[in-house]
């Protein structure tokens, strides 16, 4: 992954911010060190005092995987920012890359997933006039049982 020059700048202001912070914080991350400029694309800062890191894991057309690290915290919380497309068919490889996301994250680290589905998960919900696609809605529950 080849980072952006926004990227870099900051992951630069972040290592600059809080040198002393930073050996201690880097050592909670699951990143190897000769990894990490490839991975720190944010940082999460207060009154110019360090306070976590954003790292990217994984960057689809859909959705975006990361680790959200804070340094009071032992571990990073993992989060997927999704905004799904509107036709079924091309949100097929949507919902197949999440199901096999869902099954390879571990079960003992918390994970947020959230976003924009451009799907309702019932009937119950649709308020237009417009009918909607039973198999539609049956794509976008199918994830949401498996990470159940």
């Amino acid at each position: 992954m080849k980072l952006n020059d926004d990227a870099v700048q900051m992951r630069n202001q972040y290592v600059s911010i809080a040198p002393n912070r930073l050996n201690t914080f880097l050592g909670t991350l699951s990143v190897p060190n000769n990894q990490l400029d490839e991975y720190i694309v944010g940082r999460i800062d207060y009154d110019k005092n360090l306070y976590g890191c954003l790292l990217i894991r994984e960057s689809h057309e859909q959705f975006l995987r990361v680790n959200i690290q804070h340094v009071d915290l032992s571990f990073a919380v993992q989060a997927t920012f999704t905004y799904a497309k509107c036709v079924r068919i091309e949100c097929m490889d949507l919902w197949n890359n999440l199901r096999h996301l869902s099954a390879s994250l571990r079960l003992d680290k918390a994970w947020l997933w959230g976003g924009e589905f451009n799907v309702i998960s019932s009937l119950s919900e649709y308020v237009g006039r417009a009918s909607q696609c039973q198999g539609t809605i049956d794509d976008f529950k199918l994830p949401l049982q498996i990470v159940e």
